[in-house]
């Protein structure tokens, strides 16, 4: 494996691992959920953010990076949803708002570093 594929194998894996915490920590009931002391949706626009970076760090193409976009958005709209169903929580349209727009910040924010990247070589 190439030092690229194994980068790129890596930012796929961390991109993972938090969409993982993200659905755990969005279906928790909201006693057993850790707070950050900041708003929920700075949690959100964080927490996906970070997930997209990941994500468009770990995509080869342009493609990959939209799809990844697509789904995370998707997800947070299924997990809001979902809220609707664990005590404590509800959903809310500002969560759904706020995690896609930090995971298209986050994939954007990659567009851009790999862009940097690239043109170092």
């Amino acid at each position: 494996m190439t030092r690229p594929d194994l980068a790129r194998s890596l930012w796929l894996a961390a991109g993972y691992v938090g969409l993982a915490m993200i659905v755990m920590l969005s279906l928790a009931p909201a006693a057993a959920r850790p707070h950050s002391g900041y708003g929920g949706e700075y949690e959100h626009l964080l927490a996906y953010a970070l997930v997209g970076f990941a994500f468009g760090m770990g995509c080869r193409t342009t493609k990959w990076q939209l799809v990844s976009g697509l789904a995370l958005s998707s997800a947070s709209a299924i997990l809001e949803l979902l809220q609707t169903f664990v005590p404590g929580r509800t959903p809310e349209i500002t969560g759904f708002a706020t995690s896609s727009l930090g995971a298209w910040l986050g994939l954007a924010l990659a567009v851009g570093v790999s862009a940097i990247l690239r043109g170092k070589k």
